[in-house]
C-alpha cells in the first residue's frame, strides 16, 4: 500500500495559553479535509472570540481498504496565522512520526515530529480520533494542511472547532510549584552542551505578559547523580535562585552570574539557552515566575546537542593598518562578546593613521562559538570624538573562509560582499541583518581612515547559537567517501610576496575548476599581476596522479619570479594540494621540499594536514599565516624550480612500478593579460565555478591559510 510521508512545516513558534478568558460558544461546521498538494490548506478557521486556545476534534475516515487508512506513520500539519503577521507551525498524527516538516521550502525543518516542541498530539490508530489544543488568538486564521497520502484523493478526516480549551503542545511549560519540571530532556550523544530554543507566549492582558523581569530555571542531573543549576529569562533578572530550598542560592546573580544560560528578547519573545551537559545528563526546565497564572507560559521549540563549550567568549577587537603595514601603536579596548547583544570596541593611536587599505572589526573564533549564520551589524562609528555617517550597511563574513573567525570590514580596498559566496564549511559566508543593496566593505571613506586617531565602533550581535549543528564539530570532509581502489591528483601550489600564485585545486575563484570570463583556467598557469590585471608568468607544473600506495613528486620548473622577493626572502605559502577527501583513511607522510635542487629543512608542522582544509587533504609546507611553519630552512630566491615529494598509504593497492604519467602543463613567458591554456584536470569531487571576476583587485585578503586567496598582506 503506497503511502507518502511529507516533510513538515514550521518555524517553531508560540505554544499555548491554557484556559481562555472568553466564552466557549463558537462552534464551526464540520469540515472535510483532503490532500491537495501538501502546502495548500484544506480547511481554514478564523478565531472569533477573545480566546487563546481553540480545540480541534479530528475524526479520521474509516479504514477503506487500500484507499485510505490511518496508521502510526501518518503526519499532518497546522499553521496559525497570527494577527500580527507572524506564523506558528504545528504537527500531529501517528506516534511514529519522528521526522520534521520543511514548511517554507528553505531546506530546513521547521518542526520535528513527536520529539519537537510543536507536536499537538497523537492520533489514535484504533479509534481514529485526535483532540488538539491549538494556541490561537482572536482574529488568527488556523490552516489545516493534509501532508500525507497524496495517492488518495478522498477526504481523510473531518475537523470540528470549539473556541477555548487547553493547549496540547508537547513543548509548552506551565508554572507548577517552582520546583517541578515543565519539560525534561535526556542527552543522548557525546557533546559539550545543549542548546534550548525557547519562546514565550504573546502578551495576554492581565493573564500573562512576558517582560524583562521574568526568570526561569534549568536543573541538570548529571550521570553521577550530582546537580547543576542555571537561570535564564529577562535582561533585568539580577537575583539568584535557591533551587534546593536550603536558603542559599544555587544559581547566583541572575544575568550577572556565571550560571546564566541565556536572555530572552522582550520584543521577539525568543531566546537561545546554552547549558553545559554531556551524555546521560537530564535537563529539567522549570517555570519559576508568574505563579498567579496557571496557563502555558513558554514553549520549548527544540533541544540541540552541541559541541560548543559553554563559557567560550570572543574578544572582539579592531585591526587598523596603515599603508606601510607597520606598527601603528594603537591601544585597543576589546569587548567580551558572550552572545546576542550590543557592544563597543575602541582604539586610540598616538598619531593619525595617515592612510590605510584594510581596517576591520574581528571576533576571533566567532563563527565557531556563535554559529556560521549569526550577524554582526555596525550601529555607529565615532571618529575622533564625532559620530560619522556610514557609507552603507555592514555585512558579516568568515575572516578566513573556514568558518572560524568573524570579520566585519570597516574599510577594505579589495573586498566586496558576495552573498552567494560559500565558506569552508558550506555556509553562506557573507550575510547581513541589514539591506543587501547597500552593503559595503567600505563604511569609512579613505579620508576618514587617514584621519583615525581615536575610533569607537558600536555593533550588535544577533542570531548567535541558532545554527550550531556541526559548527563546533571537528572538521570533516563533505567531499564524499574515499575510493580506496581509485585514483586521485596532487598539485604543488604557492604564493610569492607579491602574490604571484597557484591556489589550492578547490579554491572557488582560481582553482582547478574555475574558468575566467575570457576562458582562462588560472590553475593551469603561474598567475601574477600587472597592476590590477592578472597575467601569465613563466612556469611548467608537473602534477601527479596518485594511483595506490607509494611515493610521488609534484613540481614546478622554469620559473621567472624576478622582483617578487624584494620585500622578503621567502614564499608566503608553499603547499601540497590534493583532491583526496579528508576522511582520515588515507595518510600522507615523509614530505620533503627541494628548491633549485637543494633539500630544505622542514619543521615538524610541515608534515601535518591543514586542519582548516575541511574537504580535501592539503599540507602547508610553509605559510607566513601559520606561526608553526612560518619559518623553514633557508632557500634560494627567486627560485627557478621547486618540488615536493611525499608518501601515500591507506589505499587497497600499491603503486605500479611504472607510475601513471604525470599531468603536465607548460606555461611560456607572457607578460600581458592572461590567456586560455589547457583544460582543467578531470573533476573528482569539486563543483565548477565559472564566476571569476576579471579585474579582481590585487590582494584579495587571505587571512586564513586554508582558503589561499590571493592576498595583499598578512592580516
Amino acid at each position: 500500500m503506497k503511502k507518502s510521508i511529507r516533510k513538515f512545516f514550521a518555524a517553531f513558534m508560540a505554544a499555548a495559553l491554557v484556559l481562555v478568558s472568553g466564552k466557549i460558544d463558537a462552534r464551526a461546521e464540520s469540515a472535510a479535509c483532503a490532500y491537495i498538494d501538501g502546502q495548500t490548506p484544506s480547511y481554514s478557521y478564523t478565531v472569533k472570540g477573545d480566546v487563546n486556545v481553540i480545540t480541534a476534534d479530528i475524526t479520521f475516515s474509516p479504514a477503506d481498504g487500500d484507499a485510505f487508512s490511518l496508521n502510526d506513520w501518518c503526519g499532518y500539519g497546522v499553521v496559525v496565522n497570527h494577527v500580527d503577521g507572524s506564523k506558528s507551525y504545528y504537527q500531529y498524527g501517528g506516534a511514529q512520526v519522528s521526522w520534521g516538516w520543511d514548511a517554507d521550502g528553505d531546506q530546513n525543518e521547521d518542526s520535528y515530529g513527536v520529539n519537537g516542541g510543536t507536536w499537538l498530539g497523537n492520533a489514535d490508530a484504533e479509534t481514529l480520533k485526535a483532540t488538539l489544543g491549538i494556541p490561537a488568538e482572536k482574529g488568527a486564521v488556523v490552516d489545516f494542511i493534509v501532508t500525507s497520502w497524496d495517492s488518495y484523493a478522498g477526504n481523510q478526516f473531518t475537523v470540528d472547532i470549539t473556541e477555548g480549551g487547553e493547549a496540547t503542545v508537547s513543548g509548552g511549560v506551565k508554572y507548577v510549584d517552582g520546583k517541578t519540571p515543565g519539560s525534561s530532556y535526556t542527552v543522548e550523544s557525546d557533546c559539550n552542551s545543549v542548546l534550548i530554543d525557547v519562546e514565550y507566549l504573546a502578551a495576554d492582558g492581565e493573564a500573562f505578559a512576558y517582560n524583562d523581569w521574568c526568570a526561569n530555571g534549568i536543573a541538570v542531573t548529571h550521570a553521577d547523580g550530582s546537580k547543576s543549576y542555571y537561570q535564564w529569562g529577562g535582561a533585568q533578572v539580577s537575583w539568584g535562585w535557591d533551587a534546593d530550598g536550603d536558603q542559599n542560592d544555587d544559581s547566583k546573580d541572575g544575568v550577572n552570574g556565571n550560571t546564566w544560560a541565556g536572555t530572552v528578547d522582550s520584543t521577539s519573545l525568543r531566546g537561545m539557552l546554552m547549558v553545559p551537559a554531556s551524555k546521560g545528563d537530564v535537563l529539567d526546565v522549570i517555570a519559576l515566575g508568574w505563579d498567579s497564572y496557571a496557563g502555558t507560559q513558554f514553549v520549548i521549540r527544540k533541544y540541540t546537542e552541541s559541541g560548543v563549550v559553554v563559557g567560550e567568549v570572543s574578544e572582539a577587537t579592531l585591526s587598523l593598518n596603515n599603508a606601510d603595514w607597520s606598527d601603528t601603536g594603537a591601544v585597543i579596548t576589546t569587548a567580551t562578546v558572550k552572545g546576542n547583544g550590543s557592544y563597543v570596541v575602541k582604539a586610540e593611536l598616538p598619531t593619525a593613521l595617515g592612510s590605510g587599505q584594510f581596517e576591520c572589526l574581528t571576533l576571533p573564533n566567532g563563527e565557531t562559538i556563535f554559529g556560521p549564520t549569526y550577524t554582526v551589524t555596525i550601529d555607529k562609528i565615532v571618529l575622533n570624538g564625532e559620530e560619522i555617517a556610514l557609507q552603507g550597511t555592514s555585512y558579516t563574513c568568515s575572516a578566513d573562509g573556514g568558518a572560524v573567525d568573524t570579520r566585519v570590514n570597516l574599510y577594505n580596498e579589495w573586498n566586496n560582499p558576495d552573498f552567494e559566496g560559500v565558506n569552508g564549511k558550506g555556509y553562506i559566508d557573507n550575510r547581513t541583518a541589514g539591506d543587501k543593496a547597500t552593503a559595503t566593505a567600505r563604511l569609512l571613506t579613505p579620508e576618514q581612515v587617514a584621519a583615525i586617531k581615536t575610533l569607537e565602533v558600536y555593533f550588535t550581535v544577533a542570531g548567535a547559537f541558532e545554527n550550531l549543528e556541526g559548527a563546533g564539530a571537528s572538521a570533516g570532509s563533505t567531499a564524499g567517501p574515499v575510493d580506496l581502489d581509485g585514483t586521485y591528483n596532487a598539485y604543488l601550489c604557492f604564493q610569492t610576496p607579491t602574490y604571484s600564485f597557484r591556489n589550492n585545486f578547490d579554491e572557488p575563484n582560481y582553482g582547478r575548476d574555475a574558468v575566467g570570463e575570457d576562458g582562462t583556467v588560472y590553475f593551469m598557469q603561474v598567475t601574477g599581476w600587472d597592476g590590477d590585471v592578472a597575467i601569465k608568468r613563466p612556469g611548467e607544473f608537473k602534477d601527479a596522479v596518485i594511483a595506490g600506495n607509494g611515493t610521488y613528486t609534484v613540481s614546478v620548473e622554469g620559473l621567472d619570479l624576478t622582483g617578487d622577493f624584494d620585500s622578503q626572502d621567502h614564499m608566503n605559502m608553499i603547499m601540497l594540494s590534493t583532491d583526496i577527501p579528508n576522511t582520515d583513511e588515507i595518510v600522507i607522510s615523509d614530505v620533503s621540499l627541494k628548491v633549485d635542487g637543494k633539500t630544505i629543512d622542514l619543521p615538524e608542522g610541515s608534515q601535518n594536514l591543514n586542519k582548516e582544509s575541511v574537504n580535501y587533504m592539503q599540507i602547508q609546507v610553509q605559510s607566513t599565516y601559520n606561526n608553526d611553519i612560518a619559518e623553514i630552512g633557508a632557500y634560494n630566491v627567486p627560485m627557478t624550480s621547486m618540488e615536493i615529494t611525499f608518501t601515500v598509504s591507506g589505499f587497497n593497492y600499491d603503486k605500479a612500478e611504472e607510475a601513471p604519467a604525470a599531468t603536465e602543463t607548460t606555461v611560456s613567458s607572457v607578460s600581458t593579460a592572461s590567456v586560455s591554456t589547457a583544460a582543467p584536470a578531470e573533476n573528482t569531487g569539486s563543483g565548477v565555478n565559472v564566476g571569476l571576476i576579471v579585474g579582481v583587485i590585487v590582494g584579495v585578503l587571505a587571512i586564513g591559510a586554508c582558503v589561499f586567496f590571493v592576498v595583499r598582506k598578512k592580516k
